[in-house]
């Protein structure tokens, strides 16, 4: 599952969907501040990605576009 966070309103967030949402592969969440400080932390840009294991372990991150190298 691919999940986007964001700290865009509710209501960006219900435009984008309107528009995009059968277009997109992904479940756009609005976190809770300390979702969002765990996993910003270090952050300077984006996109930025996560791969994360089956026991909840960061195993990947950086640019999407650089997973190919780790996969």
């Amino acid at each position: 599952m691919i999940m986007a966070l964001t700290k865009a309103s509710t209501e960006v967030i219900d435009e984008f969907m309107r528009t995009n949402g059968d277009q997109i592969g992904y479940v756009i969440i609005k976190p809770t501040q300390e979702v969002w400080e765990t996993y910003s932390e270090g952050v300077t840009g984006g996109p930025y990605a996560y791969l994360i294991n089956s026991d909840g372990i960061i195993v990947w991150k950086g640019n999407p576009a650089e997973i190919d190298d780790f996969l």
